[in-house]
């Protein structure tokens, strides 16, 4: 499972960064981003990238890391603007990307409000570092 979500990982990673083309993702998804890797224990999970793309105005998605046997849960709940995301680990530095089709005027990571970083056509970016 694990390997099957770095090859996801390095593939998106790809088509983003290398050919500079826009990808979809399906709503209802929590998606890890991350550098490119060339084999699995190179991960390391100081800085965690997500992006967030419910599907409508209030929405619950749930996702699942396997990291050497460590399962990572994070959850994400968006209700009247505001999205709020749960870690189960413990990471120095979280960046979320939520993409604008949605009007969020709120965030937090870990019950912590968060500031709204940058906002452009494609996502709202905002980070916490712990």
């Amino acid at each position: 499972m694990a390997l099957q979500i770095n090859i996801l990982k390095l593939f998106l990673f790809y088509l983003k960064e290398r050919l500079k083309h826009p990808f979809f993702i399906k709503g209802g998804t929590i998606l890890p981003l991350g550098p490119v890797i060339q084999y699995v224990d190179e991960i390391h999970l100081d800085t965690l990238t997500l992006y967030i793309a419910p599907r409508k105005e209030t929405d619950k998605i749930e996702y699942k890391i396997i990291d050497d046997e460590e399962i990572i849960d994070i959850k994400a709940e968006l209700k009247d603007k505001s999205i709020k995301i749960e870690i189960s680990k413990k990471v120095s530095k979280i960046l979320v990307l939520i993409p604008t089709i949605l009007e969020i005027t709120s965030i937090l990571i870990n019950d912590k409000n968060v500031t709204i970083q940058e906002k452009n056509e494609n996502y709202i970016k905002a980070e916490l570092k712990l």
